[in-house]
């Protein structure tokens, strides 16, 4: 499910000692019904992707390798894979794959380690879970028709692996059994084609506490630079100094005019290491 990628207390810890006396009394709705998803947005062009739980489906590219790249990342959970050779003809339904690689950079949990294993062999994915099992929770059903598991037994079991952190699909270096059959001709990788692969699957961070510290702060720093902008907009009609009291202030363009753009480079150093390149 979507969300926002900071709240208002994250945006308050940054205009610390700022009297807001002569802001509107509707700020602090402001902030979190504007300011804060409009923030989100700018952080998703930037750095060229959204990191809220989303579900997507894609149709991929066979490039006769064993990995395939997913075009989002971090992959919370897989639903649905399909090998084709014409997009009539299916080849193989992975039904049997494990998440690895589920922890990021930061040592946040992207997805739950293990996987699925069906309870019958006529059971296609997406599969229907218990509602004990560690799966998202439109997947769980009065009628489960596979189990999610983390055992030695299921990982040896796989057909799939799924690089949680990386977004990849790798194809083990041989299926120790393909429900019991055989698969003439095939070596075991991503049969060349134009969209002959189908993949179903969920990316990005399950709740606001999962986001990256890097991430909230982005987007509190976002929030804060406008609230600012506001504030001397309120303070001198836009000029560049004012006097208080007897005392006059320059601020050179604006007031606050370093702490916004301060604001502003900060976070956009916080997102750096967060951008995807796009063909």
């Amino acid at each position: 499910m979507g969300f926002q990628y900071c709240n208002l207390n994250d945006v308050k810890m940054w205009l610390a000692g700022v009297d807001m006396s002569d802001m509107p009394s509707t700020l602090d709705l402001m902030i979190e019904q504007n300011y804060i998803p409009w923030a989100k947005r700018q952080i998703d062009t930037y750095i060229g992707e959204n990191l809220d739980s989303t579900t997507v489906t894609g149709h991929y590219d066979g490039s006769g390798m064993v990995e395939l790249i997913l075009n989002h990342r971090p992959i919370s959970y897989l639903r649905k894979c399909v090998l084709r050779i014409i997009p009539s003809m299916e080849w193989f339904q992975f039904k049997r794959w494990t998440h690895i690689n589920n922890v990021d950079s930061m040592g946040i949990t992207i997805a739950n380690h293990g996987g699925v294993t069906p309870l019958t062999q006529s059971a296609l994915p997406p599969y229907v879970f218990s509602v004990n099992d560690n799966v998202p929770e439109d997947l769980k059903g009065p009628v489960p028709t596979a189990v999610f598991s983390d055992t030695t037994a299921q990982y040896e079991g796989s057909d799939l692996f799924v690089n949680c952190r990386m977004g990849i699909l790798s194809i083990p270096p041989r299926i120790l059994y393909l429900e019991n059959q055989a698969i003439p001709f095939w070596n075991y990788t991503w049969l060349r084609g134009y969209g002959n692969i189908e993949v179903s699957y969920d990316y990005g961070y399950r709740t606001q506490d999962d986001l990256p510290a890097e991430i909230r702060n982005a987007c509190a720093q976002f929030v804060a630079a406008v609230v600012l902008s506001t504030k001397g907009q309120f303070m001198g009609g836009g000029a560049s100094s004012f006097t208080l009291g007897a005392i006059p202030r320059s601020y050179g363009t604006q007031p606050f005019a370093a702490h916004i753009k301060a604001y502003q480079e900060g976070a956009k150093m916080s997102l750096a290491s967060y951008r995807r390149l796009r063909a």
